[in-house]
């Protein structure tokens, strides 16, 4: 297997006036795969901080267990908190050379596929609810995973549309930024995951 078999960037900005955002993202290796998340703290401010950082915190303690397992996991542990959260999770499997995706809330998530063959972008449809508050019945969708294909999560900072921007040629990180640059709201924190799976030989 080659070393790193993803690359990613993350751009992301607090809504103006304030110094915190509650956007924030997770990308996390572990033994044949990696875990990637985005976290919207409900609001901005401070406290949405620092429930997106209560959530980080438990998707770090076993980043391979199951996406739903993960979600159940994160809603047990801020039932009570001040905020709840909105996330979408996605998991790579190296050697099986999956993606599997999960997610409550508006966390907006395609998979961009490297040949262009139609169809050539999945949405990965969270449902609705809130991690920590009314949760629903989850359910995850698998994905089979071709070298080149691309990972995108943006939270509800960024305007609707920005699909236009996944057929931008560059590294993750200049994605990242210019769907940051061009497509963000300016009335809520916002954050954008770009992730590419590079492939996997044995």
């Amino acid at each position: 297997m080659i070393p790193n078999p993803i690359e990613w960037g993350v751009a992301g900005t607090p809504l103006k006036g304030h110094t915190e955002s509650g956007d924030t993202h997770l990308v996390r290796h572990f033994a044949g795969g990696a875990l990637a998340a985005v976290i919207d703290g409900l609001g901005h401010g401070s406290e949405a901080a620092q429930a997106a950082r209560e959530a980080l915190a438990c998707l770090e303690q076993k980043p391979a267990e199951s996406v739903i397992v993960l979600l159940q996991q994160c809603h047990q542990h801020l039932q009570g908190a001040p905020r709840s959260v909105v996330m979408t999770l996605a998991s790579f499997n190296f050697e099986d050379k999956t993606l599997t995706c999960a997610g409550v809330g508006n966390v907006d998530g395609y998979l961009v596929h490297s040949d262009r063959a139609a169809p050539w972008i999945e949405a990965v449809v969270p449902r609705r609810g809130l991690v920590g508050g009314r949760m629903p019945a989850l359910r995850a969708s698998s994905h089979a995973l071709r070298p080149g294909d691309m990972l995108v999560l943006a939270t509800d900072g960024i305007r609707p549309g920005f699909e236009a921007e996944l057929k931008r040629e560059g590294a993750p990180q200049e994605i990242a930024d210019a769907i940051l640059r061009q497509h963000s709201l300016g009335i809520d924190d916002a954050l954008v995951l770009v992730v590419r799976y590079l492939g996997a030989q044995a």
